[in-house]
């Protein structure tokens, strides 16, 4: 866990400006992430993260285009950067992706549930137009290489994950985490696509 901002500053930086970009142009994205990682790892009032793609232009979610909507934001309620409130959804109006990745390693030192507001089919996980793994894919794997088992419990319901090993979800850093995603970015496209393939396939198939 990390206690201080000097410990989340050193393993930032670590990771390198090229897995978060401009960390070194700005060091206030550093703060502003490691706040957010305060607030949620004592764990969100619900018990429960919400991961998956955001709506766009208002779009309702639905089950043909599963999100997370306004509707999911009122109920869940959401963590802003400027808030002490805490919710379930990150709405940051100044996001990062440090600062996402902070938001799902303080979820992992909660032990909170991850409930996924999307399907994890291909076109959730693959950025075709910037040929990359998405922030939705990044969190899954790092969600199921830290302990975590996402199965869905209710055929009508989401799919949750839920801590099996305790040990791997307490001991998740942000360098672990890179780690975790650099075993599926490849130096090619083509190579990057079949590692993510390979990690879809070890998914249960009624969650994609």
């Amino acid at each position: 866990m990390y206690e201080t901002l000097e410990e989340f500053t050193h393993d930032a930086l670590l990771c390198g400006d090229d897995f978060y970009k401009d960390i070194l142009a700005d060091p206030k994205k550093i703060e502003t992430a490691h706040h957010i990682y305060l607030l949620v790892r004592n764990g969100t009032p619900l018990g429960i993260t919400i991961v998956g793609r955001g709506s766009f232009d208002g779009e309702v979610s639905n089950e043909d285009h599963p999100n997370i909507d306004q509707y999911v934001k009122d109920n869940f309620k959401t963590l802003r950067e400027s808030s002490q409130d805490i919710g379930g959804v990150l709405d940051m109006t100044h996001w990062s992706l440090l600062a996402n990745d902070a938001w799902l390693l303080a979820s992992l030192h909660s032990l909170t549930e991850f409930h996924l507001a999307s399907p994890l089919h291909w076109t959730n996980m693959w950025d075709d137009k910037r040929e990359r793994i998405t922030i939705t894919a990044r969190e899954v794997i790092g969600i199921a290489s830290s302990g975590y088992v996402i199965t869905r419990p209710y055929p009508a319901m989401e799919p949750v994950a839920v801590c099996h090993n305790q040990r791997l979800a307490l001991t998740a850093s942000l360098l672990t985490h890179k780690a975790h995603i650099a075993s599926y970015q490849k130096k090619d496209k083509k190579s990057t696509q079949a590692a993510l393939k390979d990690f879809l396939a070890t998914l249960p198939a009624d969650i994609q």
